[in-house]
Parts: C-alpha cells; structure tokens; sequence
C-alpha cells in the first residue's frame, strides 16, 4: 500500500488562494478595511497559538498527553490557516487597490486621451480583419503601464510614472511586437471590465511608435520561438500548427478544426503549454544525470534548464506553478532533503499566489494544480485498487489520467458547461506520445538557432509524435456524443463534484460484486441514453436549421453551424434565458454572434452567451447607442479578447453549412438613425441579415421601422421561407415588407404580458392573410426550424421547463 502523502500545508495553501480569490471582488472602497481586518486577524490567531495551554500554566503535564498535543497541534494548525489566508486576503486587496485606485483609474473613467509608455507583458494576440473593407485588423497586447501623461485638454499634463497591468487595442501593425518590448502609444483609456483587474484599457489611435528592441533574455525567447515555427513550417498540417504548441504555447498556427477536436476529446491542455512539458523535460534532465550518477547534478541542472524553460514558453500560470515546485524539488535534492510532492505543491501555491494574488482568478492555474494534487494524492490510492487486478504498471498508466481527469472534471464543468466522457481513454493513448513529442520538439528548439540542419533532422519524428496525437484527439471527436452538457458556473462544479464523491463512497461500500454490477447497470443506462437520443433525438431537432429562443421580451436566435456550433444572433435581455436556451441546443461554441443593436432587449444576454463558450467575434450595428448597453458589451469583449467588428452592407460570410449576408443598414439610413432619439434610432440602425442553410431561407430583420423597411424594399428583399418579423410583431409595419419574402413561416420574438401591445393583432392577420403560418415564444415557447430529410423544413415548437 501507498502511504498517504502528508497533507499538513495543503489547507493553509488553499486558504491563501481563496481568500486571495475572495478580496480581488471587493470594491475599491473595501480594500483598505480588508486589509486591516486581515491584519488584525493574523496577529490574533499568533497569539491563541502562542498563548500556552491551562496545564502549561499550572506546570503539570496534561492528563492524556496525546491529547494535550493534539490540542496544541491543532491550534497551531488553524492560526497557519488564518495567517495564510490573512496574507491571501491583503494581496488581493493591495493588488485591486493599485489597479483601480490612482490617477489611472480617474484617467479611464473618463475615458482621458494619453500618451502611454507601455512593456509587452503577455502573448500578443492578432485579431482576424472583420470580412469587409469598413474596418481595419486589430491586435491585443496585455502590456504593463510604466508612463502616461494626460494629452486631453488645451495643455498636456504631467506625465505619471506607474506599474500598472493594462489591456492595449491596437493596429495590425501591433503583432509583431513580443514579450518584454517597451513600445509608446497615443489613444485613449478606458474603464476595463469589471471581471478583469486591469488598470485600464488603451485604444491606439494609428499606430504604436517608439518600439525599441526587447531586452537579450525576452530577444533569445523569441529568436527560439520563430525558429521552431520555421521548422516546423516543413510538416503537413495539422502536425505544423501542433508542434510550436505543444512545446512553447505558440497556438497560432493550430487550425479551427484542430481545436475543436482537441476541446471534444477533452485533450485541449496538451494544446498549452503547462507543468507538464517541464516536468518531462525535467525528468529527462535527471534520468541523463543518473546514468552519469550524480543525483546532485541532476538538480543544479534542472535550474537554469527550468529558467530557459520558463522564459521561452512564457509566464504561463501552469508554467510557473511547474517550476517553482521544480525549484522547491531541486533545491531540497541537492541538500540531500527531499520533499513530498502534495508539500512541495503546497508550498509554490502559496509562494504564487502571494507573489502574484491573479493567479487565484487563473482557470489554467486551477487545472494545473488540481491535476498535480489529483495525480499526488487519489493516484497511488487508484493504482492500489487496480493492482489487485491489473499489472503494476498497467494499474499505474490507467491511475494518472484517471486521478487527473477527477480532480480537474469540476472546474472544467464550470468553465466548459460539458463534461467529456472520451477524455480518460484518448488521453490514456496519448500520453505515450507526449514524451517524445515534448523532448524532440524541445531539442528542436534548442538546436533549431545554432545547428538548423540538425533541427530539420529531428523535427521529423518530432512531428510523427505529434500526428500521433492529432489522430487520436481526431478520433475521440468523432465518438457520438463524446462530450455531455452540463450546468456551467458554481452550480455545476459544485453538483459534479458532489456526484463524484457520492459515486466515491457508494463504491466503498459496495462488496465487489455489487460494484460490478452497479459499473455494468451504468454502462447499460448509458448506452440505452445514447441509443435513444442518437434513434429518437426529440428537442432539439438531430437536422435543426434556426431556433428563436424564449428569451422573454426580445430577440435571441441560434443558426447551426454543425458540430456544437451556432451563430446567435441578438441574446435577449437576460443571460440567464439565453444560457438557457443554449444549453437545450447543445451549443458549446459559437463562431460568430451578431448584435442587430444595442437596446438591451437585443443585448443584454451578451454574458448568458460568453458564459462557458468560445466565441470567435461579434458582428454589430454601427449605431452605438445606446452608450451604458454599448459600453458593457464592448467591455465584455475586450475581457475576452473577442473582436467587435461593424456589420456593413454586402459582408458575406460562410460559417459551416450557413451562409450569412448582411443586407443592412444601408449608410444613408443609419446616418438618419442617428438624428433620431435612442428609442427609434438603433431600431433603424438594427443589422438585417438573410440566412441560407440547406433548404432554409431566412430573413432575420432586427427592429428595423417602416424607414428601414422601404430602404430594404427599394434595394430589393430576397425570397426567404422563414420571417423573423421586426419589432417584435408591433404594429409599425410596412405591408409591402411583410409581403415582399414570401415567407411560408413568420416568427415572432415577443415576451409575455409585455405591456408594449406586442404583437399587434392588425401585425398577426397580416400575416396570417398571406398565408404564413405565425409562431410566437410568448405562447409557443422555442420555436424550431429543421430540415425533414427530404430537402423541405418543419417547424416545430418547445416549451421549456420552469
């Protein structure tokens, strides 16, 4: 039997991370009695543990003497726990209150134009150009604000020298600038959104200037970095992309394809670099140093390798808890005193989370430390349970992906809202490619600088291992149903979680012949489950084309894209109901969302969409108000490093099977939109889009009014089958509109009791007098369009639970 790992410095750790966690939500106005309260509370839990017991006092042992330590003991135990969660708590708090206190802040908030003096901090992101000529190609560059100086006004101010975590938009120009480059800046701050601990977020306007070069370390970095691309270049696709990937991070070279696959077969952290590649790149290091019999070697080794290792992939959360750990490892070898591995964890949680409070906030720290933990503590028990039946290291391959996989599974439900039943098998079968795909890849790096025939020799096989890997991911995505929805969000980590340890327990006491047949019981209600959905898919549609979501009053609708994947258009006014929605649909990314304008009957389900899912960009009407619905989708984004693009006559865009054309607004009518009021205004200004799919036709018209109706009529309205009728069905409607589709199917996106009159009965038979037949969610619930595989559509409707 496995001993158990000592677990002593675990919950001081983990105190430390929530409290750090807890204080970055605070306001600012909280974080200065936050911390004092901390403070206070530190120096009281010292002095309960020092204060001796009442038979110290008396100078007599204490009657049961086990006891009498286990008092001590445990008082020691709850004030480190205090203590550290006290210090978790003052960093987050002194963190918030340097980012969204001081002349920034006050700059951002009123949205102040500036000169800033700016050092690239992260991964620069380069924006993919909206699909027209109306707009230019943008980058994210998360930077760190070392000057600024107020440019607004008659005279410039003082500049302020600061060190402050921002969030720079700008010009495609912006993509080549890497990690550690100091660069100037001319544009404007804005507030970031609240989710984010920025100072603020800079918007260029034109270009960057002054860009010097990056220091020789970050210079190196990138030198490594291109010249494995470059390498890499020689591979077939998907292996070309997955190579920088999986040795560095670069993700930029992945296909759309690929990522999805790897999402699917829950293989997507191999996608990123993690602690992982360090550890095998350190294992090699010592396994080298052991043939040679020097164990010290091996750890004064392993430093500067981790050093190089951590500079070249970048300070990637997961990275970074690896090599600290790496660290603590190495340090305590070569003093002849090693550590345990739950300790050596529990002391780089703490040493990071104090050092860099946002790393509590970090979905990739998360997953990498409950992975290692899941690995050092449920590991052994699993691979114990299994060696009674298994070989040893059969038992052991099985228990790591295993261990993992249940330690990671709640918070992947919550960031996902799925929760994969492939990733154990497929990640078993790759894991014996990831070795090898991590040393050849690393080495090919390393040589790739200074002996590039060498690395054009090595990064064969390198790329053979990594093709290895695709295949697999490949063919896990393929399994129906590889991944099932779950509920995102606290809800569902909390439930899953809750799932497994009562599966857990359950399984404990259950004699061995019940487990199996409970094991065989489950397997047969899985596959019963499968077979039905896959023979009777019920809601949603298995050939679902669009659905007009039940989003209350307003507009929330999905366009398939196949494989998960939907284009919605407009998110009603709750992310609740549009989550929701989503959910009943299985959508777990969504390649493009439109917003037809910003009233927040259109937008303000924005979160319900971002919540759990990948969004690639969001397509909106050009008319910005109004301002406060504006400013939080915009800040929602930015967050999320999603592009805002401008929706322009003529786009066309194909996202899977769906074919997308923007119709409008014509220029001349959202010019007049805006000398309209903010009620009528948007409404024609509002994106008309018409949809192809197979054999749907689909116009989908936003809130547009009898003016941007007679605009549409004069450029002429296609035929489409199904009418998303404007406005809600409101009786301000231009029949010839109504007619000009020819619409078999009207739909109508109106809320219950709504006290605006909508729709209009006159609206309803107008319709009905054309011979369309109308669908309403107020009454109807989710309204469905599918096709019936024989090249026509039925529409079909869904009333969701309350």
């Amino acid at each position: 039997m496995t001993a158990p790992p000592s677990t002593h410095l675990a919950a001081p750790a983990a105190a430390a991370w929530l409290a750090a966690l807890a204080a970055q939500a605070l306001p600012p106005s909280a974080t200065t009695p936050a911390i004092w309260s901390c403070a206070i509370l530190a120096l009281l839990a010292v002095a309960a543990a020092l204060v001796p017991s009442h038979d110290q006092k008396e100078g007599t042992h204490p009657k049961p003497a086990r006891g009498g330590r286990w008092s001590s003991g445990l008082r020691r135990m709850v004030a480190a726990v205090v203590v550290c969660a006290a210090a978790g708590g003052v960093a987050g708090a002194v963190r918030v209150d340097a980012v969204r206190t001081g002349p920034v802040a006050v700059m951002a908030e009123r949205h102040a134009q500036v000169k800033a003096e700016l050092v690239v901090t992260g991964a620069v992101r380069p924006l993919a150009a909206c699909p027209g000529t109306a707009c230019r190609p943008r980058t994210l560059v998360p930077a760190r604000l070392v000057r600024v100086r107020d440019d607004g006004g008659s005279a410039p101010g003082r500049p302020v020298r600061v060190r402050l975590p921002v969030l720079v938009i700008a010009g495609a120009e912006a993509a080549a600038l890497a990690v550690g480059q100091p660069f100037t800046a001319y544009g404007r701050l804005s507030p970031p959104h609240p989710g984010e601990l920025l100072a603020a977020v800079v918007l260029v306007r034109g270009r960057v200037t002054d860009v010097r070069r990056p220091p020789p370390p970050y210079s190196f970095a990138q030198t490594v970095r291109e010249r494995l691309r470059e390498q890499a270049s020689a591979l077939p696709q998907p292996a070309r992309g997955l190579l920088p990937a999986i040795v560095v991070g670069d993700r930029t070279g992945v296909p759309q394809e690929t990522n999805d696959q790897f999402l699917a077969a829950g293989m997507t952290h191999l996608l990123a670099v993690s602690g992982a590649n360090l550890a095998i790149l350190a294992a090699a290091i010592a396994g080298l140093a052991r043939l040679l019999r020097r164990p010290v070697l091996a750890a004064l080794a392993a430093l500067p390798a981790t050093a190089l290792f951590v500079l070249v992939a970048g300070p990637e959360p997961s990275v970074l808890r690896a090599a600290v750990m790496g660290t603590i490892a190495a340090v305590a070898l070569a003093s002849g005193r090693e550590r345990s591995g739950l300790r050596t964890l529990s002391v780089a949680v703490l040493a990071l989370v104090l050092f860099d409070p946002e790393l509590a906030r970090s979905y990739a720290f998360a997953l990498s430390t409950l992975a290692t933990a899941g690995i050092l503590v449920l590991g052994p028990r699993i691979a114990d349970r299994l060696g009674a039946r298994l070989p040893r290291w059969l038992a052991t391959a099985l228990a790591i992906p295993v261990a993992a996989e249940l330690a990671c599974a709640p918070v992947v439900a919550m960031m996902a809202a799925q929760v994969s039943v492939v990733a154990v098998p497929a990640n078993l079968v790759a894991d014996p490619l990831v070795a090898p795909a991590t040393v050849l890849g690393a080495l090919v790096a390393a040589l790739a600088p200074v002996l590039p025939q060498a690395a054009a020799v090595l990064v064969w096989p390198a790329g053979c291992a990594v093709a290895g890997i695709a295949l697999v991911a490949r063919l896990a995505a393929a399994v129906p149903h590889a991944t099932i929805p779950w509920p995102g969000g606290l809800v569902g980590a909390v439930s899953l979680l809750a799932a497994i340890v009562a599966g857990a327990l359950l399984i404990r006491r259950l004699r061995r012949r019940h487990r199996a047949l409970i094991v065989t019981a489950a397997l047969t209600v899985l596959a019963v489950a499968i077979a039905f959905k896959v023979a009777a898919p019920g809601w949603p549609a298995r050939h679902w084309l669009l659905t007009a979501c039940d989003v209350g009053q307003g507009d929330g609708l999905a366009l398939a894209t196949g494989d998960g994947g939907a284009v919605v258009v407009d998110t009603g006014p709750r992310p609740d109901l549009m989550d929701s929605c989503l959910r009943r649909l299985s959508v777990t990314r969504v390649p493009l969302m439109v917003l037809t304008h910003f009233h927040a009957d259109h937008a303000g389900g924005v979160d319900g969409v971002l919540s759990g899912r990948r969004v690639g960009a969001v397509a909106a009407s050009p008319y910005h108000v109004p301002a406060e619905s504006y400013d939080h989708v915009a800040r929602a984004l930015a967050a999320r490093r999603i592009p805002l693009w401008t929706a322009v006559p003529g786009w066309r865009v194909r996202i899977g099977t769906a074919d997308l054309t923007v119709l409008g607004p014509a220029p001349e009518t959202a010019r007049e939109a805006s000398t309209e009021g903010d009620d009528a205004g948007p409404n024609d200004a509002s994106v008309v889009l018409y949809a192809r799919d197979g054999p749907l036709t689909a116009l989908l018209t936003g809130d547009v009014e009898p003016p941007a109706q007679d605009a549409l009529l004069a450029s002429g309205v296609p035929h489409a089958q199904v009418l998303k009728v404007p406005h809600h069905g409101s009786a301000n409607q231009d029949p010839a509109f109504l007619a000009a589709p020819g619409a078999r199917a009207a739909i109508i996106s109106v809320g219950r009791d709504n006290g605006y009159g909508h729709p209009s009965p006159r609206t309803v038979d107008r319709l009905r007098g054309l011979g369309t037949a109308v669908y309403r969610t107020d009454t109807d619930g989710d309204v469905q369009v599918a096709a019936d595989g024989r090249g026509g559509l039925v529409t079909s409707i869904h009333r969701a639970a309350p």
